[in-house]
């Protein structure tokens, strides 16, 4: 198994590639790990906690532009890398066309707990390129992870971090968290099913497939893939709509590690298409994606000529040769 810090293990190289460069992590990022909290948090999100700013430096909110003015929340997303993040596919799919959206109209806030209010800490980036998994589902949300590109690179700070992967080509499977909480953020809907403006989370434990098969054989049975897994609490405390592409993150003893995204919850049985909060919820099993995640970063961190010239220390890439774990 290989627990990599992104920033490190992916990003410190200046490498021609053609006639491009490779983007090169820039020297005052480097003084910043990834996975790590200014603060400790005190305690999508529904009967959840709010979060204060800097307990989870790496949530970002996904805003599609209507015009340079205006913005709608969309999505949660998480900061992998100083020029990508990760979110779920359907939140940067149109639905109706079943095609991405124009990357043009959508930008990630990081540094925020607090929807469209101003705060000293806070970064905006627009994204340039939208990455769905190429065997995306929109009407099963099968394989629902997203990597977008951003035009300008992330300024880590105390407020504004990246959170660490666990990236493996072997272990992609969920024994080692079934039975244990990770902890959920987002700015979904309330128990007033109200989008929240504060941050919220929760914890919540992965449970096995199945126990969530067993609670809802309809829902599960269709929409639990290989590279999903099921969590939750079935006491009102889950994640909701305008929680999908947030994280589910656990802690190793030093840092934060990104095992899950968001991905949908059980509808609730009336005509509102509202989340069920006393059901499971599925997540995208980022392990079950390893191969994938690192082969777009790779292959796509020299995509601005140009916009770094810092001289980096070389690290190794990771060989991509090994067969992905990956299926359809």
């Amino acid at each position: 198994m290989l627990a990599v810090p992104l920033v490190l293990l992916l990003a410190q190289e200046t490498l021609q590639s053609g006639t491009k460069v490779r983007r090169a992590v820039s020297q005052s990022n480097r003084n910043y790990e990834c996975g790590a909290q200014k603060r400790q948090a005190e305690g999508l999100i529904t009967n959840g906690f709010n979060a204060k700013v800097g307990d989870w430096p790496w949530h970002g909110a996904l805003f599609y532009l209507s015009n340079p003015f205006s913005k709608k929340y969309k999505c949660g997303a998480q900061l992998i890398h100083q020029n990508f993040v990760i979110t779920a596919s359907h939140c940067v799919v149109d639905r109706d066309s079943g095609y991405e959206v124009n990357a043009r109209y959508v930008t990630v806030d990081f540094g925020y707990v607090r929807l469209f209010r101003p705060s000293s800490y806070g970064q905006s980036h627009a994204v340039q390129e939208i990455f769905v998994h190429p065997q995306f589902v929109k009407d099963s949300n099968k394989h629902d992870v997203a990597i977008l590109s951003l035009k300008t690179a992330v300024i880590f700070t105390d407020y504004v971090l990246p959170i660490c992967l666990e990236l493996t080509m072997s272990e992609t499977n969920i024994h080692d968290i079934v039975g244990k909480e990770g902890v959920v953020v987002g700015w979904g809907l309330t128990e007033d099913d109200e989008i929240s403006t504060d941050l919220k989370l929760a914890n919540v434990p992965v449970v096995d497939y199945a126990e969530c098969l067993e609670t809802d054989r309809d829902l599960f049975g269709l929409t639990i893939y290989p590279g999903m897994f099921c969590a939750g609490t079935r006491n009102g405390t889950s994640v909701c709509n305008g929680d999908s592409g947030g994280g589910m993150y656990f802690n190793n003893g030093s840092r934060w590690i990104l095992r899950g995204i968001t991905s949908f919850s059980g509808p609730r049985d009336d005509t509102s298409n509202k989340c069920d909060v006393k059901n499971y919820a599925g997540f995208v099993n980022v392990k079950y994606y390893s191969s994938w995640i690192r082969q777009i970063l790779q292959e796509e961190d020299d995509a601005s000529d140009g916009l770094s010239t810092t001289t980096a220390t070389t690290t190794p890439i990771p060989d991509l040769s090994r067969e992905s774990t990956e299926k359809g």
